[in-house]
């Protein structure tokens, strides 16, 4: 596949993730290899906005119209699928405060347009804009993911497969942090932690590499503060927080490093 002909759609390597602004819960769906796209083939953003016609207080839609956003959002896609003088990828969805975005970077925004309004016209039904801009500062900005939410993304993931592995959500798990770093930071994490209640790991010292224990269940929101002030801690030191990861069984195992890998 040429450069000209790269996919629409990537099927594989999306994730999702939500923040709140000053207009409520924003919902992103996006394709996590787009840091790999060609930023020269594709330098004009596109965002699709469909009105959601009866959202909930949360600005998203019902079900029911789910299904038929759903559906549009598929009928677009296959026709920019089947049009080879249309390049352009799909790389995310955002929904919020009554609104679906469905966001997309184009070689020619006029080709791409075309497109688009044919599509609009068998979807007159729904109220449908779309904003243009140069570049990729709107997805970069906007869509891509903070370091806080790629935490948050990356420690569901663990979570996930260690329910998979046999864990038990509800009970608390004895979780390993590492950190890495000189000693003299190293030692100040080891200080700050254990007034946390944290216990250093007897089973995985080194001169540069430090293994805090704490027992957590595995709730996002609960792992989440508790990584957020890790990495704050580890930052205000200059140490590196590596990940976290728990065992639950002799043969069983996972850690964030291991999952990025």
């Amino acid at each position: 596949m040429s450069q000209e002909q790269a996919q629409v759609v990537y099927e594989e390597g999306w994730e999702v993730y939500l923040y709140e602004d000053t207009e409520g819960i924003v919902f992103v769906t996006f394709y996590t290899g787009a840091d790999e796209v060609s930023r020269e083939l594709f330098p004009h953003s596109t965002r699709v906005v469909i009105g959601i016609k009866s959202p909930t207080e949360d600005g998203i839609p019902t079900p029911e119209e789910g299904a038929t956003l759903d559906a549009m959002e598929d009928n677009l896609l296959e026709l920019l699928q089947k049009s080879d003088e249309v390049p352009c990828v799909f790389l995310a969805r955002v929904t919020h405060g009554g609104q679906r975005e469905l966001i997309f970077q184009v070689k020619e925004q006029e080709l791409f347009a075309t497109q688009v309004a044919i599509w609009r016209s068998a979807n007159a039904h729904y109220q449908i804009d779309t904003k243009e801009s140069e570049g990729w500062e709107f997805f970069e900005e906007q869509v891509w993911p903070s370091e806080e939410e790629w935490l948050m993304i990356h420690s569901r993931q663990v979570i996930s497969t260690l329910i998979e592995h046999g864990a038990d959500p509800q009970n608390e798990h004895e979780l390993d942090f590492v950190f890495y770093g000189g000693v003299a930071g190293l030692a100040k994490v080891r200080e700050q932690l254990t007034k946390r209640g944290y216990q250093e790991s007897e089973s995985e010292k080194a001169p540069d590499k430090l293994v805090m224990q704490k027992s957590l269940p595995l709730e996002l929101s609960v792992l989440f503060e508790e990584l957020r002030e890790s990495r704050h801690l580890a930052d205000e030191v200059g140490v590196r927080l590596d990940g976290w990861g728990a065992a639950v069984s002799d043969e069983a195992a996972l850690t964030l490093e291991e999952l990025e890998a």
